[in-house]
C-alpha cells in the first residue's frame, strides 16, 4: 500500500531522511530546552553542593549527543554568607558514555571559559578536603573520576590568606593539560600580583610547559616574570619515593633587577642595578649525619654578571656601616647552599668605606665563610694610588693591607681624625687598616710624608721637607715610632703617642740642626750655630708643653762668637722659661 502512495524509491528515501532530521531536531530541542535544563540542574546541583559544601547556581545546562557532552553556562559557587567564590562563564565536559556503566566518570575533555575564583585559603582548603572525600580519598561516598584533557581560557583569581596577611591575584590564565602516560601541561599567566606582609605589591607573569608523571616532573620550558625581572628555567625533578630522597636539577638564565630584590626583601635603600645569572641548580640526595633525616641539598653553579650599589648589599646583609659605591662584577657562584663560595672580578666607582672615599677600585673578589676578599686590588683615593688586599665581613667589619703612593695628606689625616700642623703634601708607604663594628679604626703603617709646599716661611708649616715614621693606631691613640721630621738643615726625632680622642700627646723629642736660623728665621736671624735638643712634648695638642735640654754652639750671636750655650727650658705657647742657662766664650763662663 505504501508503494502505491509513494511510487518511487527517491520519495521514500526523502521521507526517511526528513523523519530522521525531525527526530534529531526534536531530540535537540528537548535536550537543550528549559525543561531538560532544569532537570539536569536538579540532578547535578545536589551532588555538587554536597561535594563542595557550598551553594551552587547554574544559569543553564544542556546535553549534546554527537559528540556527547554536558555544558553549563553561568556556573556560580557561593559561601554560606552569600559571597561569590567562583564564577565560570561557560563549561563543557566531553564524557565517555561507556565509563558510566562501570561506575566511572571519564571526562575526555573539559573546557572552562573565563573562570573567576575569589577565596580565602581556609575556605579553599576546606572545599578541596570535601571534594577529596567524594572522589575516593576519604570516608564519604566514592566514585571514580578521570580527566584526559583540560583547557582553561582567560581565567582570573584572587586568593587571600587573612592569617598571614597575604594576597595573590591573576588574570589572563590559560591552561592546556593532556593526560596520557603523563600529564603534559601548558600554562600561562598574563598578569599577576603578590602582596606579602609589610612589603610592597609585586607583579608577576608565567609561561611554561611541564610534564608530570608518577616518578618525574619535567619542566620543558618556563618563563617567569617578577616585577620586570625575568627567569628562564628548564630541568626535571624526581620526587622522593620508597625511602629514597628526591633529586633533580634545573638550568636556566635570569635577568634580575635590583629593584625586584628590594621589593622582595623590603629594602629601603634599593637603588638601580641589574644582574644576569646563568647556570644550574641541582637537588642532590643527602642525609643529615646528626639527625639521620634524608633530603636534597641545593647545589649551585652559576655565572654572574651585572652592576649594583654597595648600599643595597649592605642593607640586604643588615650591615649598619657607611659602605657605598657602584660595583660592576663578573664571576661565578658555586657550592651547597647556604655554604656557597664565589669568585670573580669587580670594578667599584665613587666608593666610600666608612669615611675613606675611593675614586675607583679594581681587583679579584671572592666570597667564603661570610666574608668578601678583594685580592690584587688597585684603588685611587685623594689623588694617590693604593695596591693590596682587603677583607669585608658581613657584620660590617673590614681590613685593608695595602701600599700607598702619593696620597694627598689632608684627606688621609682627616680620615684618621688627626689635624697635624703640616702643609699639604704627599704620603707613601705601607699600611694595615682594621675596623670592627662599633669600634675605632686600628692602623699600623710605615709611612713617608713629603711636603709639596716648601718655601722660606714658617719652619713646621713650610720648611718641613718630609716625615718618615712607623705608626700604630688603636682605640683612637696614635703611636709614633722612629719618627723623623727633616728640613734641609734639621732633623727632629719623635717617639710616643697622641690621643686623638682626648687631644693629648706624650712624646719623646730629640732634635739636631746644623744651623739655628733654620727654625728662628724670619723673626730672628742673628743666631748662627748648630743646635741639639732632647726632651718631651706633652699636654694638650692645642697648647703643648715642650721641656728638655738644649745645646747650642759653637757659633755667633749677631756676629759675636761663643763656644757653647746650654739650658734647661720649658716652652708653651704662652711663654718660654729657662731654669738653667750656661754660656761659654773663649775661657769665660756665664751662668744664670
Amino acid at each position: 500500500m505504501l508503494k502505491r502512495l509513494i511510487p518511487n524509491k527517491l520519495m521514500r528515501r526523502l521521507i526517511v531522511v526528513f523523519s530522521v532530521i525531525c527526530f534529531i531536531a526534536l531530540l535537540f530541542f528537548l535536550l537543550r530546552g528549559p525543561h531538560l535544563s532544569n532537570a539536569i540542574k536538579r540532578a547535578i546541583l545536589p551532588v555538587l553542593e554536597d561535594a563542595t559544601g557550598e551553594s551552587i547556581i547554574i544559569d543553564s545546562a544542556v546535553i549534546n549527543l554527537f559528540p556527547f557532552y554536558l555544558q553549563t553556562k553561568g556556573f556560580k559557587v557561593f559561601d554560606e554568607d552569600g559571597n561569590k567564590l567562583l564564577h565560570i562563564t561557560k563549561m563543557r565536559a566531553y564524557i565517555d558514555l561507556l565509563g558510566l556503566f562501570s561506575g566511572e566518570l571519564r571526562i575526555r575533555r573539559l573546557t572552562v571559559k573565563e573562570p573567576e575564583l575569589t577565596a580565602d585559603r581556609k575556605v579553599l582548603d576546606e572545599i578541596i578536603r570535601r571534594v577529596g572525600k567524594h572522589t575516593g580519598n576519604g570516608d564519604g561516598p566514592r566514585f571514580s573520576v578521570s580527566l584526559k584533557n583540560l583547557r582553561l581560557y582567560d581565567g582570573k583569581f584572587t586568593l587571600t590568606d587573612m592569617e598571614k596577611q597575604m594576597k595573590a591575584t591573576g588574570n589572563g590564565i590559560n591552561i592546556d593539560m593532556l593526560a596520557r602516560n603523563a600529564y603534559n601541561v601548558t600554562v600561562s599567566l598574563k598578569q599577576g600580583t603578590l602582596k606579602l606582609p609589610d612589603l610592597p605589591e609585586m607583579s608577576a607573569g608565567l609561561d611554561g610547559r611541564i610534564k608530570i608523571s608518577d616518578d618525574r616532573i619535567k619542566v620543558s620550558e618556563a618563563k617567569i616574570y617578577v616585577s620586570d625581572s625575568t627567569f628562564r628555567v628548564r630541568g626535571e625533578v624526581y620526587p622522593a619515593s620508597k625511602g629514597e630522597p628526591g633529586h633533580g636539577g634545573f638550568t636556566g638564565k635570569a635577568k634580575i633587577l635590583v629593584k625586584t630584590i628590594g621589593k622582595i626583601f623590603g629594602l629601603q635603600e634599593s637603588k638601580d642595578g641589574e644582574l644576569t645569572v646563568s647556570g644550574s641548580v641541582d637537588l642532590v640526595p643527602s642525609k643529615d649525619d646528626r639527625t639521620g633525616r634524608q633530603g636534597p641539598k641545593v647545589e649551585l653553579d652559576l655565572e654572574t654578571e651585572g652592576w649594583f650599589y654597595l648600599e643595597t648589599l649592605m642593607e640586604l646583609l643588615k650591615v649598619d656601616e657607611n659602605i657605598k659605591g657602584r660595583i660592576s662584577l663578573k664571576g661565578r657562584i658555586r657550592g651547597f647552599y647556604p655554604d656557597v663560595t664565589g669568585e670573580g672580578t669587580i670594578e667599584v666607582e665613587d666608593a666610600v668605606i666608612d669615611t675613606l672615599p675611593m675614586d675607583d677600585i679594581k681587583g679579584k673578589i671572592s666570597y667564603q665563610e661570610e666574608k668578601f676578599k678583594l685580592d690584587d686590588f688597585v684603588a685611587h683615593t685623594y689623588d694617590g694610588e693604593l695596591k693590596g688586599r682587603a677583607v669585608i665581613f658581613t657584620d660590617g667589619g673590614y681590613s685593608i693591607d695595602a701600599s700607598v703612593k702619593n696620597v694627598n695628606s689632608p684627606g688621609l689625616f682627616e680620615f684618621i681624625k688627626w689635624d697635624p700642623p703640616f702643609t699639604p703634601g704627599k704620603i707613601s708607604g705601607n699600611f694595615s687598616l682594621n675596623r670592627k663594628p662599633g669600634m675605632e679604626i686600628e692602623l699600623t703603617a710605615g709611612a713617608e710624608y713629603v711636603n709639596t709646599s716648601i718655601n722660606a716661611g714658617n719652619l713646621i708649616e713650610e720648611r718641613l721637607k718630609n716625615i718618615q715614621t712607623d705608626i700604630d693606631m688603636e682605640e683612637g691613640v696614635l703611636t709614633l715610632s722612629n719618627a723623623v721630621l727633616t728640613t734641609s738643615l734639621s732633623s727632629l726625632f719623635i717617639d710616643g703617642s697622641i690621643d686623638l680622642l682626648k687631644k693629648k700627646l706624650d712624646l719623646d723629642v730629640t732634635m739636631r740642626s746644623d744651623d739655628a736660623v733654620d727654625f728662628t728665621a724670619p723673626d730672628f736671624k742673628g743666631l748662627r750655630a748648630p743646635v741639639s735638643f732632647a726632651g718631651r712634648a706633652e699636654g694638650s695638642t692645642l697648647s703643648p708643653v715642650i721641656s728638655g735640654s738644649i745645646k747650642i754652639g759653637p757659633g755667633t750671636v749677631n756676629g759675636e762668637k761663643f763656644n757653647e750655650a746650654t739650658a734647661e727650658i720649658t716652652y708653651s705657647p704662652e711663654a718660654l722659661h729657662t731654669s738653667r742657662l750656661s754660656i761659654s766664650q773663649d775661657k769665660a763662663l756665664y751662668e744664670v
